[in-house]
């Protein structure tokens, strides 16, 4: 009887390896690719960008793309006056901002814009931040961060602050909302508010959302690292909300109701895990596809000592659950980076070309 119930025993645990080892053998691997399909884009052609987009030499410099016009921003700390460029398609030189030379602008010490927003009416929201003298002799200069409204002909029709908020991304809505995302100034972490908020284009508040207590009182969200720098996007009435502190995004409908919440942090870790001590994992890029899943980009930057060795990955993510990096079969170059997808499923991208010269890219879905 005991010798039974001995071979029994034996058999169990003989059983359990078996389950455990096959589990090990078949479980979901980092980058899935046995239930998510790769989509395909053919090329469809490339834009001579202006030779400046890619000057190493700026101290800060912004490029975006938003409904059909690619926005162009370069900053020197000795240029006396900074422009906006907006190209529509890529193409055409349309639209040129000079903010500085604005009524009521022209006397600030710095001028510095921190995002652009188009909106379907053709006005152009430009987030900046600036520095005004001090009104006394002696005094410390005042920052502050504005909203600057232009008109399809470039010239400023309104402007409006954002105190108290400091905000870092914003987006606009096809119903013409404009939705920010930041956090309060002198506001202590453990103290709750809205961090997302969605105002009129006329800069009266509509609704606050996002909650700040969703995160832990330690974590700075609005931190660019591990991941990158937050970021926000609207598409078809969807609000997307990336907080690379967490490794967190958020969706909204346009309501602002939470529709869900995924944690890419453990995959983003696991890409992360060769690039040793010094190493950093950021997304470039995030929007979505397929109305259900994610074009991400991915860059890998790796300390070798002498120099950085920098890695581009494209990947369609299903969820937070199954990613599959997208290889040269899909057309999508690398290391070029994605600048946007839109509605129609359209990759834009920014690369170098053969010569080294500066491209925007335009790839179709098939």
């Amino acid at each position: 009887m005991k010798r039974r119930i001995f071979l029994s025993l034996v058999t169990l645990q003989v059983a359990v390896l078996v389950v455990i080892i096959g589990y090990r053998l078949t479980r979901p691997a980092l980058e899935v690719t046995a239930e998510l399909a790769p989509a395909n884009w053919t090329h469809v052609e490339d834009v001579l960008l202006p030779s400046l987009v890619f000057d190493v030499e700026p101290n800060y410099y912004l490029l975006k793309w938003d409904r059909e016009m690619l926005f162009f921003y370069r900053l020197l700390w000795t240029e006396p006056s900074p422009v906006i460029k907006g190209y529509l398609g890529g193409k055409a030189l349309v639209l040129s901002l000079s903010p500085l030379q604005d009524q009521g602008m022209r006397n600030l010490k710095k001028f510095c814009a921190d995002d652009i927003a188009f909106t379907p009416s053709g006005e152009t929201i430009v987030l900046a931040t600036i520095e005004e003298p001090s009104r006394q002799p002696g005094g410390e200069s005042a920052i502050s961060q504005l909203f600057l409204v232009y008109n399809s002909a470039g010239r400023l029709v309104r402007k409006f602050d954002v105190t108290p908020y400091r905000f870092y991304s914003i987006a606009v809505a096809d119903d013409s909302t404009l939705w920010a995302f930041g956090y309060k100034i002198g506001v202590p972490r453990n103290k709750d508010y809205p961090m997302l908020v969605k105002l009129s284009l006329e800069g009266r508040v509509l609704g606050g959302f996002h909650s700040r207590t969703l995160h832990s009182p330690d974590e700075k969200v609005v931190a660019s690292r591990p991941f990158g720098a937050p970021k926000l996007f609207v598409q078809d009435s969807r609000v997307g909300l990336w907080v690379a502190a967490a490794g967190e995004f958020f969706e909204y409908n346009i309501d602002g109701q939470l529709i869900q919440k995924l944690s890419f942090k453990e995959r983003l870790l696991s890409l992360g895990q060769h690039l040793g001590r010094d190493g950093r994992v950021e997304v470039t890029f995030l929007g979505w596809h397929r109305s259900d899943r994610f074009l991400a980009q991915v860059r890998t930057t790796k300390d070798l000592g002498d120099f950085w060795e920098i890695d581009f990955r494209t990947y369609e993510l299903n969820g937070a659950r199954q990613w599959i990096q997208l290889g040269p079969s899909t057309a999508l170059p690398s290391p070029g980076r994605i600048l946007a997808l839109d509605s129609s499923g359209r990759v834009i991208c920014v690369r170098h070309g053969s010569k080294q010269e500066p491209l925007m890219t335009i790839y179709d879905p098939t």
